[in-house]
């Protein structure tokens, strides 16, 4: 495999394994909740409050970027609400109807702005680039004295917290995906139509560099979610099995 290829590959596999890794983490969670609390509609409401900072950054996304494009919004709010079937809906912008292209750009505003404050996190605040380099040489001393750092920093789990409702509202629903095909299709002509004009090695060699870096960043910062949230699953799991043990009650997914 060609090297301009890689930071692509690389982002498909760390979006498969935030998907994977993420549902596991929502999942394992609810669980907790309602086996702590012992009422649905409770469990609910506290799973909606800890996600809180997230919901708002992803329903603001929409909003603003709506406004900027000038689609009318309707209906904003935060608050939870059930849907059929038992899930939840965590928060809501309801717009005017528009065209496909400005819905795409609102689909993905959420996931642009919520990996951007990510990448802040991660790159200014938990030193990521640091962790990187130190992978990359293979030099463990710096990743342990990072981490002794760390739990020593004032704060620490409140931006732990932070970049976990942040990074596990991110990423788009269906009802956000839903003009991206129609984009998808039109950026494949595009790129076919400056292919047949004899214009294909220039685009490219403008092109490639901005997208790769956006690959590598984005890379970065899915990895970094899928960090915290490994971290995190094997105490939820240990919480849910105590929880389990303690009141004969097991949450069937």
């Amino acid at each position: 495999m060609g090297a301009a290829a890689q930071p692509y590959l690389a982002l498909l596999v760390s979006t498969l394994l935030l998907v994977i890794v993420q549902r596991n983490f929502h999942r394992r969670l609810q669980a907790v909740l309602l086996l702590l609390l012992r009422e649905q509609g409770l469990a609910f409401a506290c799973y909606a409050l800890l996600f809180l900072p997230g919901v708002a950054i992803h329903e603001t996304s929409h909003w603003l970027v709506a406004r900027l494009l000038g689609v009318r919004v309707r209906a904003f709010s935060l608050w939870p609400r059930r849907k059929e079937g038992g899930l939840l809906r965590m928060g809501y912008v309801e717009m005017d109807r528009h065209d496909w292209f400005r819905g795409a750009m609102i689909g993905g505003a959420p996931l642009v702005v919520g990996a951007a404050i990510l990448g802040v996190m991660a790159f200014g605040y938990f030193d990521l680039a640091g962790a990187l380099d130190a992978l990359t040489r293979g030099d463990w001393t710096p990743l342990l004295a990072q981490y002794r750092a760390a739990i020593e920093t004032p704060n620490l789990w409140l931006w732990v917290y932070l970049a976990l409702a942040i990074s596990n509202t991110m990423l788009p629903s269906s009802a956000d995906r839903h003009a991206w095909l129609p984009v998808a299709a039109l950026s494949a002509l595009l790129v076919a139509v400056v292919a047949v004009l004899g214009y294909g090695a220039t685009a490219g060699q403008i092109a490639q560099p901005v997208l790769s870096g956006v690959a590598q960043a984005l890379t970065a910062v899915f990895g970094f979610t899928i960090a915290l949230d490994l971290l995190m699953l094997p105490l939820l799991w240990a919480i849910e099995k105590s929880l389990g043990w303690l009141t004969g009650l097991e949450v069937v997914s």
